[in-house]
């Protein structure tokens, strides 16, 4: 039992390394550009969305 997990800790530690990064980072500049940099275009949109509901004040009824 104890060689299984050492052998499951060796293939985690491996896989969360380099390929991990690889692949985050390989997927992120995919879909940045498949998407056409949205979330760069946008980015004025986002912030006023979220810091507008954040200064907005309450309304009561």
């Amino acid at each position: 039992m104890m060689a299984f997990e050492k052998t499951l800790e060796n293939i985690s530690g491996w896989i969360w390394g380099w390929p991990m990064i690889l692949l985050l980072l390989g997927g992120g500049i995919f879909l940045t550009i498949k998407l056409g940099f949205f979330q760069f275009r946008y980015f004025p949109h986002m912030i006023s969305q979220t810091l507008g509901k954040l200064c907005e004040l309450p309304t009561t009824y």
